[in-house]
């Protein structure tokens, strides 16, 4: 089965790699220019994650996210809570207290989203 684009059906799609970001690739297409999805990158730590993370919500947690302030018993389904490093651990971030936030888990995806997506347009229009 060929992949094809989800917006104009064309099948003419690019993946460039991202050697530097937290993904391996960005897929778009080639037609109408659009962002399709990122590929994750085929990182065997990946899986080994979410226990540490259950581990740092275990050692650094006080059943709140730290950004909304949902308790653990109030999330909705589905979501529980996860340890965030403020700086990456890809970039030297260490799982010291004070490098680590208690999130649920639709605040560490828009953490996530917003590093990824909306920090480098903030930082390019600033310049």
């Amino acid at each position: 089965m060929n992949a094809t684009c989800r917006y104009c059906e064309s099948s003419n799609l690019e993946q460039r790699l991202t050697p530097d970001g937290p993904h391996y690739a960005a897929e778009r297409c080639l037609n109408c220019g659009r962002h399709l999805r990122w590929i994750p990158k085929p990182d065997s730590e990946k899986a080994r994650r979410p226990a540490a993370h259950r581990e740092l919500v275990r050692k650094f947690g006080r059943g709140f996210c730290e950004l909304c302030l949902l308790a653990e018993n109030d999330l909705p389904g589905g979501q529980t809570l996860e340890g965030h490093h403020v700086v990456p651990f890809a970039a030297g971030g260490t799982d010291e207290q004070h490098n680590v936030q208690i999130l649920c888990t639709g605040c560490h995806r828009f953490i996530h989203w917003r590093r990824t997506y909306a920090t480098p347009r903030v930082s390019e229009s600033a310049t």
